[in-house]
Protein backbone atom coordinates (compact mmCIF):
# COMPACT_ATOMS: atom_id res chain seq x y z
CA UNK A 1 0.00 0.00 0.00
CA UNK A 2 1.23 3.51 -0.83
CA UNK A 3 0.56 6.38 1.58
CA UNK A 4 0.69 9.95 0.28
CA UNK A 5 0.82 12.71 2.86
CA UNK A 6 1.93 16.33 2.65
CA UNK A 7 0.14 18.54 5.19
CA UNK A 8 1.90 21.79 4.17
CA UNK A 9 -0.14 24.54 2.53
CA UNK A 10 1.97 26.12 -0.23
CA UNK A 11 1.56 29.70 -1.42
CA UNK A 12 3.26 29.81 -4.83
CA UNK A 13 4.04 32.42 -7.45
CA UNK A 14 4.81 36.09 -7.94
CA UNK A 15 4.28 38.10 -4.72
CA UNK A 16 2.98 34.99 -2.93
CA UNK A 17 4.32 36.37 0.37
CA UNK A 18 1.60 39.01 0.33
CA UNK A 19 -1.01 36.26 0.72
CA UNK A 20 0.31 35.27 4.16
CA UNK A 21 -1.73 37.93 5.95
CA UNK A 22 -4.88 36.37 4.48
CA UNK A 23 -4.24 33.16 6.41
CA UNK A 24 -5.79 32.60 9.81
CA UNK A 25 -2.70 32.60 12.05
CA UNK A 26 -3.18 32.40 15.79
CA UNK A 27 0.37 33.19 16.93
CA UNK A 28 1.77 35.87 19.20
CA UNK A 29 5.50 36.02 18.49
CA UNK A 30 7.76 34.56 15.80
CA UNK A 31 11.45 33.78 15.73
CA UNK A 32 12.53 34.67 12.19
CA UNK A 33 15.49 32.45 11.30
CA UNK A 34 17.73 33.59 8.45
CA UNK A 35 21.36 33.52 7.31
CA UNK A 36 24.40 35.41 8.51
CA UNK A 37 24.76 36.81 4.98
CA UNK A 38 23.39 40.11 3.71
CA UNK A 39 21.17 39.25 0.74
CA UNK A 40 17.81 38.95 2.55
CA UNK A 41 18.42 42.37 4.09
CA UNK A 42 19.97 44.04 1.04
CA UNK A 43 17.10 43.06 -1.24
CA UNK A 44 14.43 43.85 1.34
CA UNK A 45 13.17 40.29 1.84
CA UNK A 46 13.53 40.38 5.62
CA UNK A 47 11.65 43.67 5.82
CA UNK A 48 8.88 42.22 3.64
CA UNK A 49 8.49 39.21 5.94
CA UNK A 50 8.47 41.35 9.08
CA UNK A 51 5.86 43.65 7.53
CA UNK A 52 3.66 40.70 6.62
CA UNK A 53 3.91 39.31 10.16
CA UNK A 54 2.86 42.71 11.52
CA UNK A 55 -0.24 42.56 9.31
CA UNK A 56 -1.01 39.28 11.09
CA UNK A 57 -0.48 40.99 14.49
CA UNK A 58 2.54 38.75 15.12
CA UNK A 59 5.59 40.22 16.85
CA UNK A 60 9.00 39.06 15.63
CA UNK A 61 12.56 38.66 16.82
CA UNK A 62 15.27 38.01 14.22
CA UNK A 63 17.90 35.27 14.54
CA UNK A 64 20.37 35.85 11.69
CA UNK A 65 23.27 33.51 12.45
CA UNK A 66 22.68 30.51 10.15
CA UNK A 67 25.68 29.37 8.07
CA UNK A 68 25.74 27.83 4.58
CA UNK A 69 25.97 24.38 6.17
CA UNK A 70 23.83 24.98 9.29
CA UNK A 71 25.39 23.77 12.54
CA UNK A 72 24.11 22.10 15.67
CA UNK A 73 25.59 24.88 17.79
CA UNK A 74 23.57 27.49 15.89
CA UNK A 75 20.38 25.43 16.24
CA UNK A 76 20.78 25.27 20.02
CA UNK A 77 21.49 29.02 20.17
CA UNK A 78 18.38 29.77 18.13
CA UNK A 79 16.26 27.46 20.29
CA UNK A 80 17.50 29.19 23.45
CA UNK A 81 16.50 32.56 21.98
CA UNK A 82 13.05 31.25 21.04
CA UNK A 83 12.52 30.07 24.62
CA UNK A 84 13.83 33.33 26.09
CA UNK A 85 11.54 35.42 23.86
CA UNK A 86 8.59 33.04 24.46
CA UNK A 87 8.07 32.53 20.72
CA UNK A 88 5.23 30.30 19.58
CA UNK A 89 6.17 30.28 15.87
CA UNK A 90 9.38 29.82 13.87
CA UNK A 91 9.73 31.40 10.43
CA UNK A 92 12.57 30.20 8.21
CA UNK A 93 13.58 32.80 5.60
CA UNK A 94 16.01 31.96 2.82
CA UNK A 95 17.16 28.72 1.21
CA UNK A 96 17.63 25.25 2.64
CA UNK A 97 20.00 26.30 5.42
CA UNK A 98 17.72 28.68 7.36
CA UNK A 99 14.60 26.62 6.72
CA UNK A 100 16.31 23.39 7.81
CA UNK A 101 17.58 25.26 10.87
CA UNK A 102 14.09 26.58 11.60
CA UNK A 103 12.77 23.01 11.69
CA UNK A 104 15.45 21.91 14.14
CA UNK A 105 15.00 25.05 16.26
CA UNK A 106 11.25 24.43 16.40
CA UNK A 107 11.88 21.03 18.01
CA UNK A 108 14.70 22.09 20.31
CA UNK A 109 12.77 25.12 21.57
CA UNK A 110 10.31 22.75 23.25
CA UNK A 111 12.60 19.83 24.14
CA UNK A 112 15.60 19.56 26.45
CA UNK A 113 19.09 18.35 25.62
CA UNK A 114 20.65 18.41 22.18
CA UNK A 115 19.38 17.48 18.73
CA UNK A 116 21.82 14.56 18.67
CA UNK A 117 19.96 13.07 21.64
CA UNK A 118 17.05 12.46 19.26
CA UNK A 119 18.70 11.56 15.94
CA UNK A 120 18.59 7.91 14.92
CA UNK A 121 21.69 7.76 12.69
CA UNK A 122 25.39 8.52 13.13
CA UNK A 123 26.18 8.97 16.81
CA UNK A 124 22.63 10.06 17.65
CA UNK A 125 21.07 8.51 20.76
CA UNK A 126 17.73 7.79 19.09
CA UNK A 127 15.50 9.17 21.84
CA UNK A 128 11.94 10.26 21.06
CA UNK A 129 10.99 13.92 21.34
CA UNK A 130 8.69 14.14 24.39
CA UNK A 131 7.12 17.46 23.31
CA UNK A 132 5.60 18.73 20.08
CA UNK A 133 7.61 21.41 18.27
CA UNK A 134 6.66 25.00 17.58
CA UNK A 135 4.83 25.53 14.30
CA UNK A 136 6.91 26.47 11.26
CA UNK A 137 6.41 28.80 8.30
CA UNK A 138 8.98 28.46 5.50
CA UNK A 139 9.61 31.47 3.25
CA UNK A 140 11.76 30.07 0.47
CA UNK A 141 14.05 32.28 -1.64
CA UNK A 142 15.82 29.60 -3.72
CA UNK A 143 14.95 26.86 -6.21
CA UNK A 144 16.76 23.76 -5.00
CA UNK A 145 15.92 22.04 -1.74
CA UNK A 146 12.13 21.73 -1.73
CA UNK A 147 12.40 22.02 2.05
CA UNK A 148 9.44 24.42 2.18
CA UNK A 149 7.09 21.48 1.61
CA UNK A 150 8.86 18.49 3.16
CA UNK A 151 9.82 17.51 6.74
CA UNK A 152 13.53 17.02 6.13
CA UNK A 153 16.30 18.97 7.83
CA UNK A 154 20.07 18.53 7.45
CA UNK A 155 22.29 19.74 10.30
CA UNK A 156 26.06 19.51 10.82
CA UNK A 157 27.76 18.94 14.16
CA UNK A 158 31.26 20.28 13.58
CA UNK A 159 32.65 18.73 16.75
CA UNK A 160 31.52 15.26 15.65
CA UNK A 161 32.18 15.91 11.94
CA UNK A 162 28.70 14.56 11.26
CA UNK A 163 26.12 15.92 8.83
CA UNK A 164 22.81 14.15 9.29
CA UNK A 165 19.43 14.43 7.60
CA UNK A 166 16.37 13.84 9.75
CA UNK A 167 12.68 14.66 9.80
CA UNK A 168 9.50 14.18 11.81
CA UNK A 169 5.85 14.83 11.08
CA UNK A 170 6.09 18.00 13.17
CA UNK A 171 8.85 19.39 10.96
CA UNK A 172 6.51 19.74 7.99
CA UNK A 173 5.99 23.51 7.67
CA UNK A 174 2.49 24.68 8.41
CA UNK A 175 2.82 26.99 5.41
CA UNK A 176 5.48 27.05 2.68
CA UNK A 177 5.89 30.19 0.57
CA UNK A 178 7.53 30.24 -2.85
CA UNK A 179 7.48 33.92 -3.80
CA UNK A 180 9.31 33.91 -7.11
CA UNK A 181 10.07 37.65 -6.90
CA UNK A 182 12.58 36.68 -4.19
CA UNK A 183 14.51 34.31 -6.46
CA UNK A 184 15.75 36.47 -9.33
CA UNK A 185 18.61 37.91 -7.26
CA UNK A 186 20.29 34.55 -6.55
CA UNK A 187 23.76 34.62 -8.21
CA UNK A 188 24.15 32.61 -11.42
CA UNK A 189 26.62 30.03 -10.05
CA UNK A 190 24.63 29.40 -6.88
CA UNK A 191 21.45 29.07 -8.97
CA UNK A 192 23.12 26.26 -10.91
CA UNK A 193 24.12 24.42 -7.74
CA UNK A 194 20.60 24.77 -6.35
CA UNK A 195 19.03 23.62 -9.60
CA UNK A 196 21.12 20.46 -9.64
CA UNK A 197 20.18 19.77 -6.02
CA UNK A 198 16.54 19.76 -7.15
CA UNK A 199 17.45 17.54 -10.12
CA UNK A 200 19.06 14.96 -7.86
CA UNK A 201 16.09 14.94 -5.46
CA UNK A 202 13.97 14.01 -8.47
CA UNK A 203 16.39 11.49 -10.01
CA UNK A 204 17.26 9.78 -6.72
CA UNK A 205 13.58 9.61 -5.87
CA UNK A 206 12.98 7.86 -9.19
CA UNK A 207 15.40 4.98 -8.49
CA UNK A 208 14.62 4.77 -4.76
CA UNK A 209 13.09 1.47 -3.49
CA UNK A 210 10.09 3.40 -2.14
CA UNK A 211 9.30 5.07 -5.47
CA UNK A 212 5.73 4.71 -6.74
CA UNK A 213 3.89 5.49 -9.96
CA UNK A 214 2.90 8.86 -8.49
CA UNK A 215 6.39 9.84 -7.30
CA UNK A 216 7.95 8.75 -10.60
CA UNK A 217 5.40 10.75 -12.59
CA UNK A 218 6.31 13.79 -10.51
CA UNK A 219 10.04 13.10 -10.95
CA UNK A 220 9.83 13.02 -14.73
CA UNK A 221 7.84 16.25 -14.84
CA UNK A 222 10.26 18.02 -12.49
CA UNK A 223 13.34 16.86 -14.41
CA UNK A 224 11.80 18.07 -17.68
CA UNK A 225 11.22 21.51 -16.13
CA UNK A 226 14.87 21.66 -15.04
CA UNK A 227 16.07 20.45 -18.46
CA UNK A 228 14.19 23.28 -20.17
CA UNK A 229 14.77 26.10 -17.68
CA UNK A 230 18.05 25.83 -15.77
CA UNK A 231 20.19 26.73 -18.82
CA UNK A 232 17.88 29.72 -19.36
CA UNK A 233 18.55 30.88 -15.80
CA UNK A 234 22.28 30.67 -16.52
CA UNK A 235 21.92 32.77 -19.66
CA UNK A 236 19.49 35.30 -18.16
CA UNK A 237 19.32 35.18 -14.33
CA UNK A 238 16.57 37.83 -14.45
CA UNK A 239 14.27 35.55 -16.54
CA UNK A 240 11.19 35.45 -14.30
CA UNK A 241 9.46 32.66 -16.24
CA UNK A 242 12.49 30.37 -16.06
CA UNK A 243 12.90 31.18 -12.36
CA UNK A 244 9.25 30.33 -11.69
CA UNK A 245 9.55 27.03 -13.56
CA UNK A 246 12.68 26.18 -11.56
CA UNK A 247 10.82 27.02 -8.34
CA UNK A 248 8.06 24.64 -9.42
CA UNK A 249 10.60 21.90 -10.20
CA UNK A 250 12.17 22.36 -6.77
CA UNK A 251 8.76 22.21 -5.11
CA UNK A 252 8.00 19.00 -6.98
CA UNK A 253 11.35 17.67 -5.76
CA UNK A 254 10.26 18.31 -2.18
CA UNK A 255 7.06 16.37 -2.86
CA UNK A 256 9.06 13.47 -4.30
CA UNK A 257 11.17 13.44 -1.14
CA UNK A 258 7.96 12.93 0.83
CA UNK A 259 6.58 10.16 -1.40
CA UNK A 260 9.95 8.50 -2.09
CA UNK A 261 13.32 9.69 -0.72
CA UNK A 262 16.94 10.53 -1.47
CA UNK A 263 19.53 7.80 -1.94
CA UNK A 264 23.14 7.17 -0.98
CA UNK A 265 24.28 9.94 -3.34
CA UNK A 266 23.07 12.43 -0.74
CA UNK A 267 24.73 10.46 2.04
CA UNK A 268 28.03 10.62 0.15
CA UNK A 269 27.74 14.38 -0.18
CA UNK A 270 26.94 14.70 3.52
CA UNK A 271 30.12 12.76 4.27
CA UNK A 272 32.11 15.18 2.10
CA UNK A 273 30.68 18.39 3.58
CA UNK A 274 30.72 17.08 7.15
CA UNK A 275 34.52 16.97 6.83
CA UNK A 276 34.94 19.94 4.46
CA UNK A 277 32.47 22.47 5.80
CA UNK A 278 32.79 25.01 2.98
CA UNK A 279 31.51 22.62 0.29
CA UNK A 280 28.18 23.86 -1.09
CA UNK A 281 25.69 20.99 -1.03
CA UNK A 282 24.60 21.23 -4.67
CA UNK A 283 28.20 21.48 -5.86
CA UNK A 284 29.11 18.38 -3.85
CA UNK A 285 26.26 16.47 -5.49
CA UNK A 286 27.39 17.57 -8.95
CA UNK A 287 30.92 16.30 -8.24
CA UNK A 288 29.63 12.88 -7.16
CA UNK A 289 26.71 12.42 -9.54
CA UNK A 290 28.22 10.96 -12.70
CA UNK A 291 30.25 8.43 -10.74
CA UNK A 292 27.31 7.50 -8.52
CA UNK A 293 24.82 6.93 -11.34
CA UNK A 294 27.40 4.98 -13.36
CA UNK A 295 27.81 2.74 -10.30
CA UNK A 296 24.05 2.16 -10.27
CA UNK A 297 24.21 1.31 -13.98
CA UNK A 298 27.05 -1.16 -13.40
CA UNK A 299 24.84 -3.11 -10.98
CA UNK A 300 22.35 -3.82 -13.83
CA UNK A 301 19.53 -3.75 -11.24
CA UNK A 302 18.10 -0.45 -12.44
CA UNK A 303 18.39 -0.61 -16.22
CA UNK A 304 14.73 0.25 -16.81
CA UNK A 305 14.65 3.20 -14.40
CA UNK A 306 17.95 4.70 -15.58
CA UNK A 307 16.96 4.44 -19.24
CA UNK A 308 13.64 6.14 -18.46
CA UNK A 309 15.51 8.97 -16.74
CA UNK A 310 17.94 9.27 -19.66
CA UNK A 311 15.05 9.57 -22.12
CA UNK A 312 14.01 12.86 -20.53
CA UNK A 313 17.19 14.23 -22.13
CA UNK A 314 17.52 11.88 -25.11
CA UNK A 315 14.39 10.01 -26.32
CA UNK A 316 16.63 7.52 -28.15
CA UNK A 317 18.57 6.43 -25.03
CA UNK A 318 18.99 2.65 -24.82
CA UNK A 319 21.62 2.10 -22.13
CA UNK A 320 21.52 2.38 -18.33
CA UNK A 321 24.77 4.35 -18.61
CA UNK A 322 22.99 6.95 -20.77
CA UNK A 323 21.67 8.82 -17.75
CA UNK A 324 25.15 9.53 -16.34
CA UNK A 325 26.22 10.64 -19.83
CA UNK A 326 23.17 12.90 -20.07
CA UNK A 327 24.02 14.40 -16.68
CA UNK A 328 27.54 15.26 -17.86
CA UNK A 329 26.21 16.87 -21.03
CA UNK A 330 23.65 18.87 -19.02
CA UNK A 331 26.36 20.01 -16.62
CA UNK A 332 28.26 21.38 -19.63
CA UNK A 333 25.17 23.29 -20.73
CA UNK A 334 24.94 24.79 -17.24
CA UNK A 335 28.71 25.48 -17.02
CA UNK A 336 29.33 23.30 -13.96
CA UNK A 337 31.03 20.35 -15.68
CA UNK A 338 34.43 21.23 -14.14
CA UNK A 339 33.13 20.77 -10.58
CA UNK A 340 34.83 17.76 -8.97
CA UNK A 341 36.08 16.76 -5.54
CA UNK A 342 39.53 18.14 -6.30
CA UNK A 343 38.01 21.58 -6.98
CA UNK A 344 37.01 21.78 -3.29
CA UNK A 345 40.63 21.54 -2.16
CA UNK A 346 40.24 17.91 -1.12
CA UNK A 347 43.45 15.90 -1.46
CA UNK A 348 43.23 12.47 -3.08
CA UNK A 349 44.88 10.87 -0.04
CA UNK A 350 41.86 11.97 2.01
CA UNK A 351 39.32 9.98 0.00
CA UNK A 352 39.54 6.93 2.33
CA UNK A 353 38.66 9.20 5.25
CA UNK A 354 35.56 10.41 3.39
CA UNK A 355 34.71 6.81 2.49
CA UNK A 356 34.87 5.72 6.12
CA UNK A 357 32.61 8.60 7.10
CA UNK A 358 30.13 7.65 4.37
CA UNK A 359 30.31 3.97 5.33
CA UNK A 360 29.23 4.83 8.86
CA UNK A 361 26.01 6.19 7.34
CA UNK A 362 25.65 3.68 4.49
CA UNK A 363 22.43 1.66 4.15
CA UNK A 364 22.40 -1.97 5.28
CA UNK A 365 20.63 -4.86 3.60
CA UNK A 366 17.64 -4.19 5.87
CA UNK A 367 17.58 -0.47 5.02
CA UNK A 368 15.45 0.89 2.17
CA UNK A 369 17.33 4.15 1.67
CA UNK A 370 19.08 3.02 -1.53
CA UNK A 371 18.57 0.32 -4.18
CA UNK A 372 22.07 -1.06 -3.49
CA UNK A 373 24.25 -2.04 -0.54
CA UNK A 374 27.72 -0.46 -0.55
CA UNK A 375 31.01 -1.95 0.55
CA UNK A 376 33.92 0.23 1.61
CA UNK A 377 35.59 -0.58 -1.72
CA UNK A 378 32.47 0.49 -3.64
CA UNK A 379 32.49 3.85 -1.86
CA UNK A 380 36.19 4.44 -2.49
CA UNK A 381 35.72 3.62 -6.18
CA UNK A 382 32.86 6.12 -6.51
CA UNK A 383 34.92 8.83 -4.80
CA UNK A 384 38.03 8.10 -6.87
CA UNK A 385 36.04 8.46 -10.11
CA UNK A 386 34.51 11.69 -8.79
CA UNK A 387 37.88 13.20 -7.86
CA UNK A 388 38.69 14.61 -11.31
CA UNK A 389 36.00 15.78 -13.73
Amino acid sequence: MNRYYIPTKVLFGKNALESLSQEKLDFRKALVVTTNGTSVKTYGYLDRVLAELRKCSIEAVVFDKVQGNPTHRTVLEGAALARKEKCDLVVGLGGGSPIDSAKAIAYMATNEGTLWDYLKSGSGKGMEFPHEPLKIIAVNTTAGTGTETDPWSVITDEERDEKIGWGKEGSFPLIGIDDTTMMTTVPRELSMYQGFDALFHLAEGYVHPLASDLSRTLSLRGIALIRDNLPKVYRRPEDETARENMALASLIGGMVECYSSCTFEHTLEHAVSSLYHDVIHGAGLIAISESYFNHLATSKKLNKELIELARVFDPKARSAFSFANALKDFQRKCHVDKVDLASFGIEEKDLPKIAKKAQSLAPSEKDFSDPLVYSYRDIVNILERAYRA
